[in-house]
């Protein structure tokens, strides 16, 4: 049963590098050609972050049995705090590409005040919650 998994696993890890090699070089020929590419590039990174985090659960919850004789209470815990820790590393990822279409649209004579005021306040708005989830847990 191990190595079936493990097969399955291997295959599933290659099916899934491959697609993102493709997906990226696809997102670097629009790039080249002048087209807009942020909104496919986090949609990139989204997909190749939900199969990690697939793979995460099913080798964690299921072929490792970490759903048995755990308390209900701790495990919400603990997945809370996974989730959080996730949408902090998503939340720095989409600020980073922001600042980069904010410096886009300013090197081509754009007025970018108000969205800088926009990107500041979403981030501490990321950051207050993120403390608030961790001051709560």
């Amino acid at each position: 049963m191990n190595t079936l998994y493990q097969l399955v696993k291997n295959t599933a890890l290659f099916a899934t590098a491959a697609a993102g090699v493709v997906g990226g070089f696809k997102i670097y020929q629009k790039w080249g050609r002048g087209e807009e590419v942020i909104p496919l590039i986090l949609a990139w990174l989204f997909g190749l972050g939900f199969v990690q985090v697939i793979f995460w659960a099913v080798g964690y919850y299921i072929v490792g049995g970490a759903y048995k004789g755990v308390n209900p209470t701790s495990g919400a815990e603990s997945v809370a705090i996974e989730a959080h820790n996730g949408a902090l590393v998503i939340g720095v990822g989409i600020s980073i590409f922001s600042v980069v279409k904010i410096y886009q649209k300013y090197i081509g004579g754009e007025d970018v005040i108000d969205l800088l005021y926009k990107w500041l306040g979403a981030l501490i708005f990321l950051f207050f919650f993120g403390y608030l989830i961790e001051a709560i847990l």
